[in-house]
Parts: C-alpha cells; structure tokens; sequence
C-alpha cells in the first residue's frame, strides 16, 4: 500500500483539513483507481473521525452536496496502528497524525512511505519541526515540510523557506493558501475542480513523484 501521513508534534497546523483535502484529491484522481483509506490516529481528539461523519451526515441530507467516498479507520492506538498493518497491499492511505505523542508520531513514520510536516511557518513551528524530525521522523523515511495558510501579503513562509533551505530541509513549493472556505471546511469535502482542491492535488502530483509510487498520476501544472 501507499501510506501518506501528515505528521507534527504541534496541534493547529493543518493536518486534518489537509488528510481530508489530499484524500478527496486522490480520490477524484482520473489516474488512481484503488481504494482510499483514511486513518484518524489523534486518538485523543478524533477531529477527522467527526469531520468524516458531519461530511456524510450533510451529503445524506443534502445529496448535492460534494462527498468523497473513502473509508474511515479509527479507534484506540492499538486498532489505528491494526489498520495501518492490515489495508491491502494495493490501496492508498493518508494519516491524520496526533499531536505531542512522539511515540505515536514514529510509530506511523515507520510505516509510512512518506510523511508530511504541514506548518504556518512561524519561527516556533519552524523549531517544532526539527524536533519532530529528530525525534520521531525515521532516516529511511521519505518527507517534506508543507506550508499551510500562506499570507502572500506576509512574509513569514519566505522567511521559514529560507531557514528550512540553510538547514538543508525538504519543503513543497507553492504553499498552500489561507482561504477562507478552508478555515471553514469543517464537516464538508471539496468538489472536484482545481479551486477547491487549493492545490492539494498538486501537491498530491508532487508526492506521488517523491517515492515513485506505481500509481499512475498525470500531474497537473502549478498554481501561480
């Protein structure tokens, strides 16, 4: 299988909006005709788990509304790391990983063939993530840093950019922009079109490309 995880020690970045946008991206993919799986490993919260189940609360009651059909696993530490072990050899699985819990968090490195650390930039987060990188992030594990809730107007990503560059750290480029329907995605899943999506599909392109998955995916152009 292909195991996709969004990982940071930090709560507050982007990793559910971005395990459920990426998802949705996989799954409209013209190009990727497997299973997508979804696997809510912050156990303690389940921010993922209720999202998924408002998301298709709303599509019954509203069946025009956009819906993504993925599976949902979730439950206590010892049941998501049974689903990580378990999902066929075939399909693609994107983590929401928990924040804090090192043990966890490395624990669904290990597994993953590639872990994104999604940060707004900010010279804390920036630290948080070498933390989490040294402490949690296995060497023969493939990752990247994605910027999320990018401010074009602010300078503070061009800032992390350049001190992930010095340190010689991996990073998607474009960020993924500060949108005001992202902020209140909450309990909904993106149609299938280029805006919506908000460059998780490319970005989904740009990972594919990092491990050279045998899923066949036409990438699409970069946003500007």
């Amino acid at each position: 299988m292909t195991i996709i995880s969004f990982l940071h020690a930090k709560g507050g970045v982007g990793k559910t909006t971005s395990t459920m946008w990426l998802a949705a991206a996989a799954a409209y993919s013209t190009k990727i005709n497997v299973p997508i799986h979804v696997i809510d490993a912050d156990i303690n919260q389940g921010s993922l788990s209720s999202w998924h189940e408002d998301a298709e609360a709303l599509h019954d009651s509203e069946p025009e509304v956009p819906f993504v059909n993925v599976t949902l696993h979730s439950g206590n530490y010892r049941q998501v790391i049974k689903a990580l072990d378990s999902i066929p050899d075939d399909e693609v699985v994107i983590v929401d990983g928990p924040p804090a819990d090192f043990a966890m968090i490395s624990d669904v490195a290990r597994r993953s063939d590639f872990v994104v650390i999604p940060t707004k930039g900010t010279a804390v987060e920036i630290e948080q993530i070498l933390t989490t990188i040294s402490r949690a992030i296995p060497e023969s594990t493939k990752y990247g840093v994605l910027f999320t809730m990018w401010n074009k107007s602010s300078t503070l990503v061009e800032e992390a950019r350049s001190a992930l560059e010095e340190l010689d750290e991996p990073y998607f480029w474009p960020p993924i922009s500060k949108l005001t329907y992202l902020e209140r995605a909450a309990g909904t899943w993106p149609a299938n079109n280029r805006k919506e999506l908000a460059g998780y599909d490319f970005l989904l392109a740009q990972i594919l490309e990092k491990i050279n998955a045998c899923l066949l995916y036409t990438s699409p152009s970069p946003r500007d």
